[in-house]
């Protein structure tokens, strides 16, 4: 329907337009002045010399001429005007109006613009090509990228999450409540306890490695320090023999501390690896820990509890409109949460559009459809068209569908007057031979 309102818009500025004038009607007058000229030049010569046949062929010539023009002039004004003042059988257009138009909107509704032929139109061309061209060629992508970074922010925009997050958080607390907390807890542990899918030898190696990095922090680090100073006092207080074997060692703090790294260092290395003494040792000690009830009561009840606190409409709810204001900036311009979403509309977007200019199959289907659709429409509301033609027609007062048909017709229609001068001379000129040639015969 777009389409229909443009070219009603576009059929309305076009009636309403002035063309120049073109220069034929004054070469169409200016033939006639000269054949009148020439009539009574040649009117006067005859005059002079009766007997002379060149004379006589300008004069006929030339009469028959203006009297053609003249004859074509009073025609083509009697379309539109009346000539001379003379009403019968002229102001054709005007007497004629309502017959003239239904058959130029026939012409034009159900001929020029008939749903036979523009289907044929648009079956002929290449919808997808001609779109592969305005997106490589003619800045079509970038248009087509902003207009949908504007739609999707401005969708996001209109969401109203308060109501959004209450219509979800019954079907996510249902799924929460469904959840069996205490198989759940059941099948990890069984996983974690499990040594062909590797539970136990992962949670050793995952334990090394979480021990490695506690070790290596810079407050456990200060912690060691701090125990190596205490131990070393401890040890040599009130003994200088000690304290003199632990100098002579080189045993400082540090170098206590330094000792106590390298030998964690390596213990946690041995738990690491799977087959090692230390490995298997603390497999055991965590397999024993988790068959042992104990954690596997403890960790039910805290997910549990978090099941029951979760399954709370308004609790989901405040954190499901927390979070989805965190992603959609509360729908702002300027806002870190629409920013991300304006990249991952136009990255979509560009990706698709990249994938569209390749693939055969999508330019085919998005060919098929856009010309099903345009097909629909023009089946749909075709008749719109003819009406339209018919309204705006209507629409015209009578001096205005005459002058409208003047700036469009009336110059070229010129030429039929010019025609007339020049084939009504060339007539004339032959009755005038063949008249000559009869006379001289019957008079010899």
């Amino acid at each position: 329907m777009a389409v229909l309102v443009l070219l009603k818009e576009r059929l309305i500025v076009m009636t309403a337009e002035k063309r120049e004038p073109g220069g034929k009607a004054k070469k169409a007058l200016l033939v006639l002045l000269l054949f009148g000229f020439l009539t009574v030049a040649g009117r006067i010569l005859t005059l002079t010399e009766p007997n002379n046949f060149g004379y006589g062929l300008l004069y006929h010539m030339a009469m028959a001429a203006t009297i053609g023009g003249m004859a074509d002039w009073f025609a083509v004004t009697a379309i539109f005007h009346r000539p001379l003042g003379i009403a019968w059988r002229t102001e054709i257009l005007k007497k004629n109006r309502q017959r003239i138009m239904e058959a130029l909107v026939d012409f034009c509704g159900r001929d020029l613009l008939g749903v036979g032929k523009i289907k044929t139109i648009i079956n002929r061309e290449s919808v997808s090509d001609m779109m592969i061209t305005y997106i490589d060629e003619r800045g079509g992508k970038e248009k087509i990228l902003a207009a949908v970074e504007a739609a999707g922010v401005k969708t996001l925009a209109a969401v109203d999450i308060d109501r959004l997050a209450m219509e979800l958080s019954p079907i996510i607390t249902n799924i929460i409540s469904s959840i069996p907390t205490v198989k759940l807890v059941q099948h990890g542990l069984n996983d974690l306890t499990d040594r062909e899918i590797g539970g136990p030898d992962t949670l050793a190696s995952y334990g090394a490695k979480l021990c490695r990095e506690l070790l290596n922090n810079e407050g456990t680090q200060q912690l060691l320090l701090t125990e190596a100073e205490g131990l070393r006092r401890d040890y040599t207080s009130g003994n200088p023999m000690r304290e003199m074997a632990l100098t002579m060692a080189k045993l400082t703090p540090e170098r206590i501390r330094e000792l106590m790294n390298e030998a964690a260092d390596k213990k946690l290395t041995e738990m690491a690896q799977r087959g090692t003494p230390a490995h298997e040792q603390l497999v055991a000690w965590i397999s024993d820990k988790i068959t042992a009830g104990e954690i596997e009561g403890k960790l039910t009840a805290i997910l549990t509890e978090k099941q029951q606190e979760l399954a709370s409409p308004g609790l989901m709810a405040g954190l499901l409109a927390s979070l989805m204001r965190q992603s959609f900036g509360e729908g702002t311009g300027d806002s870190a949460g629409s920013t991300v979403w304006r990249e991952h509309f136009r990255a979509i977007a560009a990706e698709k559009l990249t994938e569209f200019t390749k693939n055969r199959v999508w330019q085919a289907r998005f060919d098929e459809f856009v010309k099903e659709y345009l097909v629909s429409q023009l089946e749909e509301h075709h008749d719109f068209i003819i009406d339209l033609i018919r309204q705006r027609l209507e629409e015209l007062t009578d001096e205005e569908l005459i002058e409208l048909s003047e700036n469009y017709v009336a110059d070229d229609l010129q030429i039929i007057r010019i025609n007339g001068s020049v084939v009504g001379g060339i007539a004339g000129g032959l009755l005038y031979v063949i008249m000559s040639v009869a006379g001289r015969l019957v008079a010899a």
